[in-house]
């Protein structure tokens, strides 16, 4: 799990909880993403992986209207894996669609990513994600790792999501235990409560931030 992605109506409010809450420090900003017509502010999480916060720039894009439709809450959740042929074939067997593609050149290798429809996964966007070299999501540009800030967050360790878990474990390739997809860096756990994620951290630490529940707990590693 390399990535998520918080959808909000008031980018500046939710950045000032970011910075103060989770100690975070913004590596890069744009206006305005071309073809999705939402602003971008990413910050490391942990050390190696990424927040991002998008709020709609335009009306009648999906975004816009999932936010007018859902409110604030978690718009994404980018995973990373080792080649995307193998991840095509599976999606075509559960029947489950490719909305978006790239395959991009980036400053510092290259990236590519498979884009699932919402509605064969539900709950969030789902994103499986290439990139080379694997160590540095080169689809960051700028040197993002001066933006790393752990004092408040270490690690992201996974998300409780009520979603249908046969759907994302047929879209991950995730066997599931019980309720819980055990990644490779991070478990994803279906229930019926609130979406929640769930940091590693020095001190406990309980927030509400853009929709979302952060649960940030003392002494634990990624799964």
């Amino acid at each position: 799990m390399r990535w998520l992605t918080l959808l909000t109506g008031d980018p500046e409010a939710l950045d000032a909880r970011i910075t103060e809450d989770l100690g975070l420090s913004r590596c890069s900003f744009e206006a305005e993403l071309e073809g999705f017509g939402v602003s971008s502010a990413i910050y490391p999480l942990g050390t190696d992986r990424f927040l991002e916060v998008c709020a709609p720039v335009r009306s009648g894009t999906s975004a816009a209207r999932r936010l007018e439709r859902a409110g604030d809450g978690l718009y994404m959740v980018i995973l990373q894996v080792g080649d995307l042929d193998g991840q095509r074939e599976r999606l075509a067997e559960h029947g489950i669609r490719v909305v978006a593609e790239f395959d991009r050149p980036q400053t510092r290798g290259r990236w590519a990513s498979l884009h699932l429809h919402p509605a064969d996964t539900g709950a969030a966007l789902l994103s499986l994600d290439v990139s080379d070299p694997p160590e540095d999501f080169t689809v960051v540009e700028g040197p993002w790792w001066e933006h790393v800030r752990t004092d408040v967050v270490t690690d992201l360790l996974g998300l409780e999501i009520a979603a249908p878990g046969e759907r994302w474990s047929a879209a991950t390739g995730a066997e599931p235990d019980g309720d819980t997809l055990r990644l490779d860096d991070a478990t994803i756990t279906f229930h019926d409560g609130p979406t929640t994620v769930l940091l590693a951290g020095p001190e406990d630490r309980d927030l509400r931030l853009g929709g979302v529940e952060f649960r940030v707990r003392r002494n634990t590693v990624a799964s």
